[in-house]
């Protein structure tokens, strides 16, 4: 795919308004037409988990899921880091990816495929 934008998301369940921040802009700009990647990265990448994925990070806001599924539905792509995973948290995102539709619009990826983007088209990192 080719994205117009990346979101990289750093901050994890224990920082939610920056977490949320990245999410809402990655959503509001798919939603606006903008071909956008996302990459859970470091902290983020457990937002793929059973555990967290229907968290509300924020009063007002979606839950993880919905901003993933919108992001999806609007022609966006979330992909994530699984080395950022630790190893129960693998087994519980291993587990949780064959369980639901969610999980399976979050798909695992490598760093690099962000990195080199990063020259060619604006990103931003929360």
């Amino acid at each position: 795919m080719e994205y117009e934008l990346q979101v990289i998301i750093v901050a994890g369940p224990e920082d939610p308004r920056r977490a949320i921040a990245g999410f809402a802009m990655a959503a509001s700009a798919c939603c606006a037409g903008t071909k956008v990647g996302v990459y859970l990265v470091m902290d983020a990448a457990r937002f793929v988990s059973a555990s967290n994925c229907s968290k509300i990070l924020a009063q007002g806001f979606p839950s993880v899921r919905e901003f993933i599924e919108a992001i999806h539905e609007s022609g966006g792509a979330v992909e994530y880091c699984p080395a950022c995973l630790n190893e129960e948290c693998a087994q519980e995102v291993k587990q949780h990816v064959v369980e639901t539709e969610m999980c399976r619009l979050a798909r695992p990826s490598g760093m690099s495929s962000f990195g080199m983007r990063m020259a060619q088209i604006p990103t931003v990192v929360f």
